[in-house]
């Protein structure tokens, strides 16, 4: 669906080509004028670590555009001129927002019109520019992506319970469910109810995640990765970069590699290490299939991604430039704080929606593992996981590079050979 629109956008942009846009510092201090008109106080002094479990997307989204709409026609041409800025000059993105927070300038401006998570927005700013505008597209996107995966998050949590239906345990669901007829097998279905909402509707909007993923996987962004002057001596002398250390951050996403996209974080060079030079900025490229990107708070929205692999490794040059090219090891979605109890109706949800073969096994630390046979990009399956609250899901694919012990690896294999053969008998 979302290739079809990607085409369909490309067909009505206008043909002429424009010049990019320099930096202005005077619409810049025009943005600031309009900002402070438009965006609510907050009471939270520290916008950074506020998520969006506690935000009512839609009340904001309605609150902003109503503001936007508010103001002179003069001046919304101004904040879109602005956001056109933005997105063509990532060197300078970093803003203060009325609470004296950092955030990202384009994400930021998007923010302010209440229709950041609107694609005919997208074609609108498409139509002035003359051209299309990736970093909006992907901003945009990345918001609808990031709004959906925490509201979903939300509603399964009480589903951590013991008396939820778990994989092993007795074939019955709780007692918030219903009976369904499903009329293409003609037989009665068990639905459950996921804090009080119904089975295929989180299907469909679990759909939609799907959607923006596969989007959000046709690109390949700029991305940065801070570390310290001392690390990076380490990094160019190991030929790689480790993931992470995540364990104290509100707002990462499980084990992988993380970097700011669309921007983020290149100018917050700050002495965060506690070394005099500060920090340092490793800059690449990397495609977003690899990854789950999201946008880490509501207040002071800044674009970052976890790239599913333990190490980055940097292809080896002449050159110790900081602008690398970088390779990545075997994908896999792994948070160790997802450790609640594995749903058999998360299982059904993963071979729904991607219609392919999905097994249980424990891991080399005896805990759940699930194994997709899948051919969807890491994004894809990777967002759906993080939504669906799994502790750890892994393509078949990659299986052979996650040095698993090898009776682990042969017991999956077998699973993976008897259900083929068994599906096989059936077919014939």
């Amino acid at each position: 669906m979302m290739e079809d629109n990607e085409h369909t956008h490309k067909d009505r942009l206008p043909s002429k080509k424009h010049e990019k846009v320099e930096f202005d510092p005077n619409l810049l201090e025009e943005y600031y004028r309009i900002q402070s008109i438009i965006e609510r106080q907050s009471e939270d002094q520290y916008g950074n670590l506020c998520g969006y479990d506690d935000i009512d997307i839609l009340e904001e989204q309605m609150f902003s555009r109503e503001k936007f709409n508010s103001i002179s026609k003069e001046d919304r041409c101004k904040l879109c001129n602005a956001i056109l800025m933005f997105s063509e000059n990532s060197h300078a993105t970093t803003g203060v927002n009325n609470n004296g927070i950092k955030y990202n300038l384009l994400l930021g401006a998007l923010k302010l019109t209440g229709r950041e998570t609107d694609r005919e927005f997208v074609l609108e700013l498409e139509g002035l520019a003359g051209r299309s505008l990736k970093s909006v597209r992907v901003a945009v996107e990345l918001y609808d992506l990031t709004y959906k995966m925490w509201s979903l998050n939300n509603w399964i949590k009480p589903y951590f319970a013991k008396e939820d239906y778990t994989a092993g345990e007795s074939n019955t669901y709780n007692s918030d469910s219903y009976t369904d007829f499903n009329e293409e097998q003609g037989q009665s279905i068990i639905v459950p109810e996921i804090a009080g909402v119904e089975y295929y509707e989180y299907l469909k909007y679990l759909k939609e995640i799907k959607e923006n993923a596969n989007s959000l996987a046709l690109h390949e962004v700029e991305a940065t990765h801070a570390t310290s002057p001392g690390n990076l001596q380490s990094i160019l002398k190991d030929g790689y970069i480790v993931k992470s250390a995540t364990e104290f951050s509100h707002h990462f996403e499980g084990d992988g590699v993380y970097c700011g996209i669309l921007g983020s974080y290149r100018n917050w060079c700050q002495n965060s290490y506690g070394e005099e030079e500060g920090d340092t900025l490793l800059e690449f490229k990397v495609p977003l299939s690899q990854t789950i990107p999201i946008i880490v708070s509501y207040l002071s929205p800044k674009a970052m991604c976890n790239v599913l692999t333990n190490k980055l490794i940097l292809e080896r040059s002449s050159s110790l430039d900081k602008n690398l090219k970088v390779s990545y090891g075997a994908p896999q979605w792994l948070d160790e704080e997802k450790d609640g109890e594995l749903s058999k109706w998360k299982i059904d949800m993963l071979k729904d929606l991607f219609n392919c073969e999905v097994e249980l096994v424990k891991d080399e630390f005896n805990k759940d593992m699930l194994i997709l046979d899948t051919k969807e990009p890491a994004i894809v399956w990777g967002s759906v996981a993080r939504t669906l609250r799994l502790r750890r899901v892994v393509p078949l694919s990659s299986i052979n590079e996650l040095a698993l012990p090898e009776s682990i690896t042969n017991d999956i294999y077998n699973r993976f050979t008897i259900s083929s053969i068994s599906s096989n008998h059936i077919t014939d």
